[in-house]
């Protein structure tokens, strides 16, 4: 019905905690965290400012340090083994996937997170002021 509705281009209001379903059934999201509104925008808006976990292989031994002051990196780690980096970044993989192939990368996996993702981001200590800021 909510897609009928949509189809004639009608608003509907939609609370849920559902979010694959808001994904799908939304053009805009609002995200209330402790009783204040965060943001409000469309849902691809929100999908662009969620960052996404990247897995990269090398052929030899392999360091965060290559990707510290990296532009969007927020995070980076070692891997399972010493020949695997995992980054967690925010914007474009252009710089990223530039030093992966300087030091001879065999394998770059990504993971889009979900609208789910990006919400549950809000509310993480350590990204608030950064989220509220995007």
């Amino acid at each position: 019905m909510v897609a009928e509705i949509h189809a004639e281009g009608r608003t509907v209001f939609l609370s849920s905690h559902i979010l694959p379903e808001v994904e799908q059934t939304c053009d805009r999201v609002a995200i209330i965290r402790e009783g204040r509104l965060v943001i409000i925008d469309h849902v691809s808006a929100l999908k662009a400012i969620r960052q996404r976990d990247v897995e990269i292989s090398f052929a030899g031994p392999a360091s965060a340090e290559w990707f510290k002051n990296s532009a969007g990196v927020v995070q980076v780690a070692q891997g399972a083994d010493d020949h695997t980096l995992q980054l967690n970044v925010q914007g474009a993989l252009t710089e990223i996937i530039r030093i992966a192939g300087q030091h001879g990368a065999t394998n770059i996996a990504t993971h889009e997170p979900s609208l789910e993702e990006a919400f549950l981001r809000f509310y993480e200590p350590q990204q608030e002021s950064s989220a509220l800021a995007g």
